[in-house]
């Protein structure tokens, strides 16, 4: 969409604090931008709610009762707030949390998603859904599109886009009025008819989630008529695995009665699909005709990750992606069968049935309930495990003789079996085997669609190229690859490291351990995700192929610019400590976001001088405890108290004394890690009492500069810092 066809354009200002970058979305009710808040320099989004919105009341009082900061989830994005536009007509933006990852829709763009992947992110989601549906907040619009999956993480999928969120506490409003709000596709029956709650979020999370499972969206009728009688039909989910189809069977059922009844039910459902205590599905009239009774299940614990995958018609066959799903497959197979009796009664009941239809009659293979595969280096190279085929079985073993070489012998106990996790999974294997020639003392082992590959290389070439190999094979086959490949790596220069630690030392020093040929050992502090990602991937380029375990400590750019400005911890004069107590008990590092903590700053009796004491926020906010306009009297002489040989200076209080000259500290979301720093000098650094709260970025320079001139004679200063690190 061109820009000139939406509602901001890149580099427009809101508020005059937040840019906007770039159009990231268009929903129903507004467009979503990657904006900058550029007085914090944090990356948000930003949803401006179209024209029409903007002018309803209804929807903006709702929103200005900020029902959505009341859901404490990370399951659920942000919201920071809610704000108008003093250009562009008024229109009201609504300011929340970025989420850097893919949607589960783009997922589903790739194909069918694994059943495995979909568990996780239906338990994460429905966490989600519990905060919220404590609070009376129904989200009455989840789809694919509104699932995203944080930095790519299945376990931190996150929900997004309560704009047609509807609060269902007795005498509330609607968002949107009283009519249908949802996506045909996903929405409940009961939404067909304008009614929305808790449970029709669970009939669209199943609808999402049984989707994602076929790589597509249903197919619907194309008159409401008919979507609402399609609706009243649950949905066929025998195609799905058996504690998978459990939870869906639970989730869909058309009539609320019927449905599960709430977030808590359907998190105890899945954690049941889970840990594999869902029940089998029971067998259908075809498979109990085609076995004779009941059919026959390969022992193993319970399969979670995929559907059983029938034989393809010839090696190396793909078959185009199903349409309308298991029943549309019923239904086909269905006609097939008159045909086939009257076929069978001509010739006596003699002939087979040839075709699409004949698994009616033919027995086929067992169901492996773990679908797996394993082969290791040796003579002979051994390989066990499944192959959905006989052309796949061929295929494996031809790749195990390329990975053993051709002056080794092979030995495999490959059995056929249904259930394979994807229709390419056995190519995606046979590729790993193959990346594995040339390599020594390998192993391979795939359980489902996860991959674990170990061996040798001769040199950090041949790894990488095998890697490179490994990677492709495994996403061709739908595959999770864990690789690690051994070899011989090169010195690390020491001026080379130095550079690489001095490079990234944004937040305290960085120290990284070689121990001859093996890993690197990197410790230390860094401002950010994206800071240690870049100091890890700077050391694996001068590791020589060595692997990288960095332990690093993740603070923010905020905190760590404020340290980078203090002088060291406890210098000459003698120490100062930071104590904290929460609850009437001295505390540690670690507090509860509800924490009303303490602050005390402790010195020995004796020591004399001037006490600066600040506490810097993870958005760039600093507030000086001391001193302060309300609080100007930072001579260590005249202040606090004096018992057993020290001097307690208090500097935080409890919240019932909170006062102009008495400072309470609380918190509130986005929380992370705080930071209390205390400096005693001799003589005043500032010359005047600097405002209660200001900048870290206004003031961090000007105490570097104040510091380095006091300095400038060599007078003493002792120095403390201490974390808060507050925690949900």
């Amino acid at each position: 969409m061109a820009f000139a066809e939406t509602l901001l354009a890149p580099g427009d200002v809101l508020h005059e604090t937040y840019r906007i970058e770039r159009l990231i979305g268009v929903g129903g009710t507004g467009e979503v931008y990657l904006g900058e808040n550029i007085v914090a320099h944090r990356t948000v989004a930003i949803k401006v709610l179209k024209r029409e919105f903007s002018a309803d009341r209804n929807f903006i009082e709702l929103m200005r009762r900020e029902l959505m900061h009341d859901i404490n989830s990370d399951a659920v994005v942000r919201y920071y707030e809610l704000l108008r536009t003093q250009q562009h007509g008024g229109l009201y933006f609504l300011v929340m949390e970025y989420i850097e990852g893919p949607s589960l829709a783009q997922l589903m763009e790739r194909g069918a998603v694994p059943v495995e992947t979909l568990l996780t992110i239906g338990r994460r989601v429905t966490e989600g859904l519990r905060a919220a549906h404590a609070l009376g907040v129904s989200h009455r619009d989840i789809s694919p599109d509104n699932i995203l999956l944080r930095d790519g993480d299945p376990a931190r999928a996150t929900l997004i886009d309560f704009g047609i969120a509807k609060d269902v506490k007795p005498g509330a409003g609607t968002v949107i009025g009283g009519g249908f709000a949802g996506k045909y596709e996903y929405a409940a029956p009961e939404q067909m008819d304008g009614q929305a709650d808790a449970q029709s979020d669970i009939y669209a999370l199943g609808a999402t989630l049984l989707a994602a499972a076929r790589g597509a969206a249903p197919p619907l009728p194309v008159g409401l008529l008919e979507i609402r009688r399609a609706k009243e039909i649950a949905p066929d989910v025998s195609d799905m695995p058996g504690p998978f189809a459990a939870v869906l069977s639970g989730m869909l059922a058309p009539g609320r009665a019927n449905r599960l009844a709430d977030a808590a039910a359907l998190a105890a459902a899945l954690d049941a699909a889970i840990a594999g205590r869902g029940a089998e599905p029971a067998p259908s009239p075809r498979e109990k005709a085609a076995f004779g009774g009941e059919p026959k299940r390969v022992a193993g614990p319970l399969r979670l990750d995929a559907a059983p995958a029938e034989p393809p018609a010839r090696a190396g066959a793909r078959k185009p992606a199903a349409r309308g799903g298991a029943a549309g497959e019923k239904k086909r197979r269905g006609l097939l069968l008159p045909v086939a009796l009257v076929a069978l009664l001509a010739i006596g009941g003699a002939a087979a049935l040839l075709g699409p239809g004949r698994d009616l009659l033919t027995p086929q293979p067992p169901v492996a309930e773990v679908y797996r595969f394993s082969a290791a280096d040796g003579e002979p190279a051994t390989a066990t495990g499944n192959a959905p085929h006989q052309e796949a079985r061929d295929a494996l073993l031809e790749a195990l003789g390329a990975a053993a070489g051709p002056d080794s012998s092979i030995a495999a106990d490959l059995s056929i079996a249904r259930g394979a996790p994807s229709e390419f999974w056995h190519e995606g294997v046979a590729g790993l085997l193959r990346a594995l020639a040339g390599l020594e003392n390998w192993r391979l082992d795939v359980v489902r669609d996860r991959a674990t590959l170990r061996a040798d290389a001769p040199d950090a070439g041949a790894a990488e190229r095998a890697e490179t190999s490994a990677r492709a094979a495994a996403e061709s086959g739908g595959l999770t690859l864990d690789i690690a490949l051994r070899h011989d790596a090169p010195t690390i220069p020491k001026d080379a490291l130095d550079a690489v630690l001095e490079a990234f030392r944004d937040c305290g020093p960085l120290s990284a351990d070689v121990s001859g040929t093996g890993a690197i050992t990197a410790q230390g502090r860094v401002s950010s995700p994206a800071a240690a990602g870049e100091f890890v991937s700077a050391l694996r380029r001068i590791a020589g192929g060595r692997d990288v375990d960095a332990d690093l400590e993740t603070l923010n750019p905020y905190v760590c610019r404020l340290m980078r400005a203090l002088p060291a911890d406890s210098v000459a004069a003698g120490p100062l400590t930071i104590r904290y107590l929460n609850d009437g008990a001295e505390s540690g590092d670690t507090l509860p976001a509800d924490a009303n903590p303490l602050v005390d700053v402790i010195a020995p009796a004796e020591v004399d001088g001037y006490l600066y004491v600040v506490v810097a926020d993870n958005e760039g906010a600093l507030v000086n405890l001391l001193p302060n306009p309300d609080r100007e009297q930072n001579r260590l002489s005249e202040i606090g108290t004096v018992e057993g040989g020290r001097r307690t200076v208090r500097v935080a209080y409890p919240l019932e004394e909170n006062a102009a000259s008495r400072i309470a500290l609380t918190f509130h979301p986005p929380f992370g890690t705080f930071m209390v720093a205390a400096m005693l000098t001799t003589e005043p650094l500032f010359g005047y009492a600097r405002t209660k709260t200001e900048s870290i970025d206004a003031y961090a320079p000007e105490l570097a500069a104040a510091l380095t001139l006091y300095g400038a004679d060599g007078a003493p200063i002792s120095a403390a810092r201490r974390f808060m690190r507050v925690r949900e």
